[in-house]
Formats: structure tokens, C-alpha cells, sequence
């Protein structure tokens, strides 16, 4: 009888250290596999703070490049507002002025005006040192140039060297202008699709450096710049240039972004309301709803 008992402990001591090894193996295997999970810190539908810059439409013609004159007075003080301060895309920079909102900066062809958009989103890091595999991906019309806390981190579609806030980004290329008749495409068509998705462009996985981080707050500035119109787009009336209606789009505009870090590292995602109790002043003109923070 000792026997068997021994026989049966023994078989539960064998059992129970298997389960254990088991166990601990699919732990290891869950904990792999949470680290190489990503956690969106920053997206399009995150509270930005914004700044737009208007000015008079240009297209570019066989002469070079040409203003397009505003169709009515009215639009006249549209085309003339002035430029975000040098340091707007530093940590420091009071935006407590500009407008707030959420979710995509989609371009419409009645934007055409739009000559600069630039985007201030903010999330929190509580080690930099601990922060690795940061990525951003984003998909615009024009051209960008994307800061972290006022350092320069990557342009898409602009020239090289010194860029200020009045630079052109690169001209599309004709088919994303023209049909294959090398007609005005209309701003958007079902005939010609992959055509107008040329007018996207975008930017894929771009490594955030743990260097640019810092302690505490930190600001992804993201300065959007427009295209010269095709000449395909403006007509002549009345001895003047203007933009048709149908194919003059917005070659300015920010699609969608995501700002990612692996699970587990030391960031803090600014993706929906943070937890605890929040205070902020509102202005008596803004609507406050729910879904704010």
C-alpha cells in the first residue's frame, strides 16, 4: 500500500512540475507576443492643435509660376492671413490660441486657397531611455515636414536644403492631372481611380529616435505644404486666370497619420481620455461635449 501511494505521489509530482513547465512556456510565449504588439500613441483622431495659412491659389504654366486671382472680393482678405511664428513647432510654444479638432484634414477642392497647415499634437514619455521601436506613418497631398519637440525629423516630397513656410512641395506628375486624352481630370473620378490616388502620397514606418524624446511632454509638429496647381486646372476670363471649378483640387491635406510605439514601452497614448481628473478652460464660444478632453 505504501508502494502505490508513493507510486501516485511520485505521478502527481511528475504532473504537476509538467504543467508547470508548460505553463510557463505559453507565458513566455504570451509575453513575446505582447511585446511585439503596437499601442497607437498618436492618430488623426487625437485633439490636434491646428494653424492655416491662406494665400491667392498659383498655378504653374509654360512662363513659370502665376497667381490665380481670387473670383470676388470677398475672397480677397481669405487669401492674406498670416504665418504661424517661427517657433510654433517647439514644446514651449503657447497654442492655447489656436483651433482644436479632431480627426482627418482631409483636402476638398474648395481649399484651394489653403496654402499651409500646420498640426501640433502632444503625447507624454516617461523614460526616453526606454522608449524604442517609436514609428510614424502618415499618407497627405503636397508635401510635409514633420518635427519632434522643434527638430527636424523627416520631409516627404520637398526640396532639399532650407525650406520656410511659403516652399512649394514637388509638382504631381501629369496623370494625376490628366486623363490618358490629356484632359483636365475632374477632382474626383470613378473612371480614372488610380489616378487620383496619385494625389496621395505618403510616408511609411519612419523610426523616431529615443534622442528627440524627452521627459515629460513632447510635440509631434507636422507643417504641410501645398503644390502648384497644373495648368490644366485654370482657364482664361476676361484676360484673367482662373481655377475651374471641377478640376481645381486641393493639393494640400493630411489623409491619415499614426504615431506607434511597441506594448510595453514608456509612452503614454493620447488617443482617448486619460484617466483621473481632468481641468481645462474652455472658451464660452466653443462647444464642450462628452467626447472632448
Amino acid at each position: 500500500m505504501f508502494e502505490n501511494a508513493l507510486r501516485w505521489i511520485t505521478a502527481a509530482l511528475f504532473a504537476g512540475l509538467f504543467a508547470l513547465l508548460i505553463w510557463g512556456t505559453g507565458l513566455e510565449a504570451d509575453e513575446t507576443e505582447s511585446a511585439r504588439q503596437e499601442v497607437t500613441v498618436l492618430d488623426t483622431n487625437s485633439f490636434w492643435r491646428c494653424h492655416f495659412t491662406l494665400r491667392m491659389p498659383v498655378v504653374r504654366t509654360d512662363e513659370g509660376l502665376k497667381e490665380v486671382p481670387p473670383q470676388s472680393k470677398s475672397q480677397v482678405v481669405k487669401c492674406a492671413t498670416p504665418l504661424p511664428p517661427e517657433d510654433w513647432n517647439q514644446v514651449g510654444f503657447d497654442d492655447s490660441a489656436w483651433c482644436r479638432v479632431s480627426g482627418s484634414f482631409s483636402a476638398r477642392s474648395n481649399s484651394t486657397a489653403l496654402s499651409l497647415l500646420c498640426l501640433r499634437g502632444k503625447f507624454t514619455v516617461r523614460d526616453p531611455d526606454k522608449v524604442e521601436g517609436l514609428t510614424l506613418s502618415l499618407s497627405y497631398r503636397g508635401g510635409v515636414v514633420v518635427y519632434i519637440n522643434g527638430k527636424e525629423l523627416v520631409r516627404g516630397h520637398m526640396p532639399g536644403g532650407n525650406v520656410d513656410m511659403e516652399t512649394l512641395a514637388e509638382d504631381y506628375p501629369l496623370e494625376a492631372n490628366a486623363t490618358p486624352e490629356g484632359e483636365a481630370l475632374p477632382t474626383s473620378s470613378k473612371v480614372y481611380p488610380e489616378r487620383i490616388a496619385l494625389r496621395t502620397r505618403s510616408l511609411t514606418n519612419i523610426a523616431i529616435p529615443s534622442l528627440m524624446l524627452t521627459k515629460g511632454l513632447n510635440v509631434l509638429a507636422v507643417e504641410l505644404h501645398r503644390v502648384a496647381h497644373h495648368q490644366l486646372v485654370v482657364e482664361e476670363h476676361s484676360g484673367k486666370l482662373r481655377c475651374k471649378r471641377k478640376y481645381a483640387w486641393a493639393t494640400l491635406g493630411l489623409t491619415a497619420l499614426s504615431l506607434k510605439a511597441p506594448s510595453g514601452a514608456s509612452v503614454v497614448p493620447n488617443v482617448d481620455r486619460p484617466g483621473g481628473f481632468q481641468v481645462w478652460n474652455a472658451s464660452p464660444l466653443a462647444g464642450v461635449f462628452d467626447l472632448d478632453y
